[in-house]
């Protein structure tokens, strides 16, 4: 990939990690502010990550059909950034529900676009690399909306950050105007049985589409008992949103020297890897309390989050021919959503039924599934070979 297109890329990714980051950690405040209780707050998230991964999977169809991605890339911040705007404006709980789906839709499409053109991009023999540097932006992003977010609303309020948010994605419109596009043939229209087996995406990309659902799900339970733990027990949001920060300079490194070593050793290991490490974040998070506690905890559950985008990407790539691309990356990126979805659902109730310890030890066995899912996934060690079109 031409360091032009990378940097262009990383910075469009950066601006999408910083927002997501800063603002993750304070939403489920923010909603209790409005008068959510844990139950609702679990599925108004829940809600929104249906729009994310609806708006990922639209993006795939269109990536596809209509070559357009540059353009696409430079609409969606466009379309953000008003109703982010009005997110700190809310009054009602049902207007911040609105306001965050139609984000989280658009979000969704450009996090999506931003994965299909990367992986169109990038020689066969630097994929883990590429990915790893990408997967940077997620650790930084942490970092700068971590640190940022929290002080922002302890001394001006809500929407002074919200309007700070907006001004964030003018930097993405204008990098997006410089991407360079790239076109692919689509896979021609086949009739016999065999012919269309051909252009599916098949059984390994479908086991890795599960253990990264499985693993997402984790996560987002995870990231919401946190929130809400640490705002039962009184923190401030700056000390919420610190988590995320000190979580971002824990996994600044790891995209990059695991998506590097992925290429020479080969994916399986270390997404296998990761899910135990999110076995430990999740116990560990079910006996925090102190302010250093929450930060190892959520440290461990982001370097699960950063292995499994990096290394899960350059998997797609590996397994998924350019033709079909669009669609398997899509799809990836909507696993991470849907286990929002159910992380988010799952997660408000059970707490309120169950309580947090109880929760947590429930999530602490998804990443078993997770394992069991990746263990028949046929994939030789070292740079992998993309299947024919």
């Amino acid at each position: 990939m031409r360091t032009r297109q990378l940097s262009l890329l990383f910075l469009c990714s950066l601006v999408g990690a910083i927002f997501a980051n800063g603002l993750m950690p304070l939403l489920p405040v923010y909603a209790a502010r409005l008068g959510a209780d844990p139950g609702v707050t679990g599925y108004y998230l829940a809600f929104c990550f249906l729009t994310l991964a609806v708006g990922a999977i639209t993006a795939g169809w269109l990536s596809d059909k209509f070559q357009h991605r540059k353009l696409m890339l430079i609409i969606v911040p466009i379309g953000i950034m008003p109703a982010v705007w009005m997110m700190g404006r809310a009054t009602q709980l049902w207007h911040l529900v609105a306001l965050t789906a139609t984000v989280w839709l658009l979000a969704g499409m450009g996090l999506a676009l931003l994965s299909i053109l990367a992986s169109l991009s990038v020689a066969k023999e630097a994929r883990g690399k590429v990915f790893g540097i990408l997967g940077l932006t997620n650790g930084l992003g942490a970092l700068i909306g971590g640190g940022i977010t929290g002080l922002l609303v302890d001394h001006w309020g809500y929407a002074t950050l919200f309007s700070v948010l907006t001004l964030l994605f003018i930097p993405r419109i204008v990098a997006a105007f410089f991407l360079e596009d790239k076109v692919v043939a689509p896979a021609p229209a086949l009739q016999t049985p065999k012919a269309q087996a051909s252009v599916r995406l098949g059984r390994d990309f479908y086991l890795l589409f599960g253990a990264s659902l499985a693993a997402a799900v984790v996560s987002y339970m995870g990231m919401l008992v946190r929130s809400l733990a640490m705002d039962q027990r009184g923190f401030a949001a700056a000390a919420i949103s610190s988590t995320v920060a000190v979580a971002g300079v824990v996994t600044l490194p790891v995209g990059l020297t695991i998506g590097s070593l992925s290429d020479r050793l080969g994916r399986k290991p270390f997404l296998i890897m990761s899910n135990l490490v999110a076995v430990a974040g999740m116990l560990l998070l079910m006996a925090s309390a102190s302010l250093w506690q929450f930060w190892v905890a959520v440290s461990l559950l982001f370097v699960t989050g950063s292995i499994a985008t990096s290394v899960g990407s350059a998997l797609v790539t590996d397994l998924v021919s350019p033709s079909k691309r669009g669609r398997g990356m899509s799809l990836f990126s909507a696993a991470n959503y849907v286990g929002g979805i159910a992380g988010f659902g799952i997660t408000g109730y059970a707490v309120q039924t169950l309580g947090m310890s109880a929760t947590l030890l429930l999530g602490a066995g998804l990443p078993l599934v997770a394992i069991a899912l990746l263990l028949p996934l046929r994939q030789p060690g070292g740079v992998a070979t993309a299947p024919a079109s």
